[in-house]
């Protein structure tokens, strides 16, 4: 584990980016909702990118430096998903999720003790996973995904079978995938 020890800064600028973080994470939660009824949405898309990307720059400015790279590669993966070049998942939610947790439990801590404990071996290992995420390899997207997500929160045991070459599973307006038959044994039940 490292241990990041920011500039001093005044408590009213924590402060401010902690609000402003817990306003985006609201906003974002919300968004993902609307995206597992419409995962085609635009707009929706653009507005997750938006909230990913003012928060990478608010952390920027405050020059907290172990989040900025994680939060640069999820900012990526979102930048494809809102050209249309990737497609919205379940496990994309999860992962995005999962790191605005990280990212609040950092600014949390810097508030609280003046200092964040992080795993950076863990980011760089969940950054090199979103950096396999391209447009050449669709049926790996779920895999990769769900590799990232249980190195994040390994009690989730996401299936990550990322060689597999079959078609990506289309989720209907429910969530649930449309192809999920009872003689389907692949599925996990959370």
């Amino acid at each position: 584990m490292s241990i990041f020890k920011p500039e001093e800064l005044e408590d009213d600028i924590l402060h401010d980016l902690m609000e402003e973080i817990n306003e985006l994470y609201e906003a974002s939660e919300q968004t993902l909702i609307e995206l597992e009824l419409t995962p085609k949405d635009n707009e929706l898309q653009r507005s997750l990118f938006r909230s990913v990307h003012t928060i990478k720059g608010d952390l920027g400015l405050v020059a907290f430096t172990p989040m900025i790279s994680l939060l640069q590669h999820l900012e990526d993966l979102l930048d494809l998903l809102r050209k249309g070049e990737i497609d919205y998942t379940s496990n994309m939610s999860d992962l995005v999720l999962l790191l605005m947790d990280k990212v609040k439990t950092f600014v949390e801590c810097c508030m609280q003790s003046g200092e964040a404990e992080y795993d950076a071996e863990l980011n760089n290992a969940v950054i090199s996973i979103i950096c396999d995420i391209d447009t050449t390899n669709k049926p790996r997207h779920e895999g990769l995904l769900a590799k990232a997500v249980n190195l994040i929160e390994p009690s989730r045991e996401l299936h990550q079978d990322d060689e597999a070459n079959e078609a990506p599973v289309n989720l209907a307006r429910t969530g649930i995938p449309k192809n999920l038959s009872r003689t389907t044994s692949r599925f996990v039940i959370f």
